[in-house]
């Protein structure tokens, strides 16, 4: 009867010793750099530490952040301009990030309900300095132009609503009728026409056509009587609506 033999590879031989070296190398490392290993795990920790610690603090600091902002937005809502005041102020002055830019913005619109245009006015020139969300931009720029009017600064207040158009946004027919309107507050009134015109053949269908109808009747464009009162009245207060993100998870529940 025949018998098999089992071939020994000589590389079966070599593994198991080659598997003891590489341990007694790692053994003997760790015994000659122990100190070094010992450091290296302990910076190691420490980095990871500190990464952790201030993905803490942000995570905080922005939730305080948005429940001031929710409470002065709350507060400007019920009309205790006092209130929003101090805490949108309070968080453009000492906070950082997206919501205390836009405390600027919002803390403006408490000052022009208080009838505090020099206020709303620095309030806005800081923000559209800072800003780059092209929406609220536009909504800012129209506010300022309003806090200009009630100035007296026509040149300034025509500026801004010549910015505003330029900058996309749901206010742009606002600001281009306020655009219009300085012109003839700066006596520019052939200026103002052709502005009120533009309007009339970009907009035929828009709800301010009477206004800029009778604004144009008022320059002698149009034989319709109008009051010349209705070219030279600035618009009202221009509403900003509260981002999305700015409220706390615990308010969405309500």
């Amino acid at each position: 009867m025949a018998t098999s033999h089992y071939k020994i590879n000589p590389k079966d031989l070599k593994a198991p010793d080659e598997f003891v070296t590489l341990v007694d190398r790692i053994g003997n490392y760790l015994a000659n750099n122990l100190l070094r290993v010992i450091i290296g795990a302990a910076a190691l920790i420490a980095v990871a530490a500190v990464i952790f610690t201030y993905a803490f603090y942000r995570a905080h600091r922005d939730q305080v952040a948005a429940n001031q902002f929710y409470d002065a937005l709350t507060a400007l809502n019920k009309k205790d301009y006092k209130t929003a005041e101090a805490g949108f102020d309070t968080l453009a002055q000492s906070g950082s990030g997206r919501l205390a830019s836009l405390a600027r913005l919002y803390v403006a619109s408490a000052y022009m309900s208080e009838n505090k245009p020099a206020q709303a006015r620095d309030a806005l020139e800081a923000y559209v300095a800072d800003s780059n969300e092209r929406y609220f931009k536009n909504l800012a720029l129209v506010q300022l132009g309003v806090a200009y009017e009630n100035l007296g600064d026509f040149k300034k207040a025509h500026d801004a609503y010549v910015q505003a158009v330029a900058t996309p946004g749901p206010e742009k027919s606002r600001a281009e009728l306020g655009a219009a309107r300085t012109l003839i507050r700066l006596g520019d009134n052939a200026g103002a026409i052709a502005a009120y015109r533009t309007f009339l053949a970009a907009n035929p269908f828009s709800p301010d056509r009477e206004e800029v109808t009778e604004s144009l009747a008022a320059l002698g464009a149009s034989p319709t009587e109008a009051s010349p009162a209705a070219t030279t009245q600035p618009p009202p207060q221009v509403p900003i609506p509260a981002p999305t993100a700015a409220a706390p998870a615990a308010a969405s529940a309500h």
